[in-house]
């Protein structure tokens, strides 16, 4: 079995908490800002394991619940979280 960083752990029970989405807005909030300064962390070009980690924390940030939530302050941290999703994924750093 391949060694899991701190990353990948992290970015795997982010995973499950952002799967059983928190009731309140400030849970719910508190759950966005975590996972932003995960991402944040995350280089570009990420190994297989944080890759693989990224598929389910694409497709929950992407959930209705979310991208469609009340609270303007829960669609910024999704915007923020998807800015960081697409940093990670790009090709190249920009005006490299």
């Amino acid at each position: 079995m391949a060694s899991l960083t701190k990353t990948t752990i992290q970015l795997q029970y982010a995973t499950k908490k952002l799967s059983l989405l928190p009731s309140s807005t400030a849970d719910l909030l508190h759950l966005l800002k975590q996972l932003e300064e995960i991402l944040s962390k995350v280089q570009q070009a990420p190994s297989k394991s944080i890759n693989d980690a990224l598929k389910p924390i694409t497709e929950g940030i992407f959930a209705k619940e979310l991208v469609r939530h009340a609270d303007m302050n829960v669609n910024i941290s999704v915007a923020c979280c998807i800015s960081e999703i697409m940093r990670i994924m790009s090709p190249k750093t920009p005006l490299q």
